[in-house]
Parts: C-alpha cells; structure tokens; sequence
C-alpha cells in the first residue's frame, strides 16, 4: 500500500498542473490513515509526506471534493495529522493545502488550531529548523576556524623551517 502511495504522490508532485480523477473508495481508503495509525508507524514521516502530496492535490479540486462531498473529511484529515508532521517540506505542503482550502470556501477557526495544536507544530518546526542551521553554522564557523589555525601552525612552521635554515647557513 504504501509503495502505491508512493508512486501517487511521485506522479501528483512532478504533474501539479494536472488533476487526477480519484474514486471515491480510494480516497475513502486514504481519509481512514488517522494519526493514531500513522503515530504507531515506523514510517510515519515518509506516509505523512504522501499523504500531504495527496491531501494538497485534492485541494486543487473543488469539483472532485464537492462530488464526492468529502470536504469535512480532507478537512478533518488535514487537521488530524497536523500535529505528527516532523518536517518543513510536509509542513510547506500540509500549509498549502490549507491555504487552497481556504480559498475553496473551507474555513479553519482559531479553535481549530489550537484543537489540532497546528500553531504548536508550526512554531517546533522553525525552532528546530533554527536549531539545525544555528548547528550548520556553527561547523562551518568551527572548520574555518581549524583550517585557519592549520594554515598559521603551518605558516609558523615554516617561518620556523626557514630560521633554522639561515642559522645553519651562517654557521
């Protein structure tokens, strides 16, 4: 299942100008993936991310949404697996869905957010994204640093190399 998934969401990531005419059993199938589930998974991050890629592509399509009436549900499924999201690429995706949404005419309340903790999940992500560059950063400042002094322990060594050279010489 999750292999099919996967090859989904390859095609809706790389074909976003295209839309796709899933069944109604289908999307059924990927609305019953919860956060329960998903929270006992070993995969967690890469179905979350699937499932974001088809949760926003299903946004685009308000037709498809309206006729299956599966609006409560993308809602609900977008809402629900909020707070698992570990990663700012599913978070980018999980964020637009909502936006499409939004513009759709599905509105998301302020208690909403604070139900689902979507503020708390959004404000871990960047703090954890500051932490990892604040990290990268601080290695790239610690290499420098290295190679810096490896370049005036060698610049010593040679000014040394050379003393030697002219002492010897002019005994």
């Amino acid at each position: 299942m999750v292999h099919v998934l996967s090859l989904i969401a390859e095609l809706l990531r790389n074909n976003q100008k295209y839309y796709y005419p899933f069944t109604r059993k289908f999307l059924i199938t990927v609305f019953s993936i919860d956060a329960e589930l998903l929270h006992k998974s070993p995969m967690k991050k890469q179905i979350l991310a699937i499932l974001a890629v088809i949760y926003e592509n299903l946004s685009r399509q308000p037709k498809l949404v309206t006729k299956y009436a599966i609006e409560s549900n993308l809602k609900q499924a977008v809402l629900g697996n909020y707070s698992l999201i570990e990663e700012v690429s599913t978070l980018k995706i999980m964020n637009k869905t909502i936006t499409n949404l939004t513009s759709k005419g599905i509105y998301f309340s302020v208690a909403e957010f604070h139900k689902y903790r979507v503020m708390d999940t959004v404000s871990s992500i960047i703090a954890k994204s500051q932490l990892d560059l604040f990290m990268v950063k601080m290695k790239m400042t610690m290499l420098n640093l290295s190679s810096t002094k490896a370049e005036a322990s060698g610049n010593s060594l040679q000014q040394n190399t050379r003393s030697q050279m002219l002492e010897e010489s002019k005994q």
